[in-house]
């Protein structure tokens, strides 16, 4: 993998031909506003998660760092990758998923188009009696199917 694909290059094909995900863990401060400036704040912002190593998402003293795995000292809940046919597809699924789930927790989606499709990733608790601290990855790679298929 290149220096471009480690930071952008949030989904690529190995050679096996099976997906690898990069999941990011995300961390920083919130911004104060002092004298019409933005300027870093002290309050830690809630840890989140991407697909991507580059940009600051809005937060100060951003850290960055690619995980293999989560941490029972660091992280809570969820991490679930889907991949998406279309960008339609994509909405549909954060949409029904918000729809459907009646927990009074928030759960966090985002939507990835890479150069090897469109994918969505949640942040969520885990399910009541369920365990923590787990990624879930579904993939499919569509190309393939449909050029064995038709």
């Amino acid at each position: 993998m290149n220096d471009k694909e480690k930071k952008i290059g949030v989904l690529r094909m190995q050679q096996s031909g099976r997906w690898a995900v990069i999941i990011h863990r995300a961390t920083g401060f919130e911004c104060d506003l002092m004298d019409v400036k933005f300027v870093p704040g002290t309050t830690p912002v809630e840890t989140f998660y991407t697909l991507s190593a580059e940009g600051d998402f809005g937060v100060a003293n951003p850290g960055i760092v690619p995980i293999k795995a989560l941490s029972p000292q660091s992280d809570q809940g969820w991490i679930i990758v889907r991949h998406h046919a279309t960008e339609a597809a994509a909405r549909a699924y954060i949409d029904c998923v918000g729809d459907y789930d009646r927990s009074p927790t928030t759960i966090r989606g985002l939507i990835w188009q890479t150069g090897e499709g469109v994918f969505t990733l949640m942040h969520r608790p885990p399910l009541p009696g369920r365990p923590d601290h787990l990624i879930f990855a579904y993939i499919f790679n569509w190309r393939a199917f449909a050029q064995e298929w038709i």
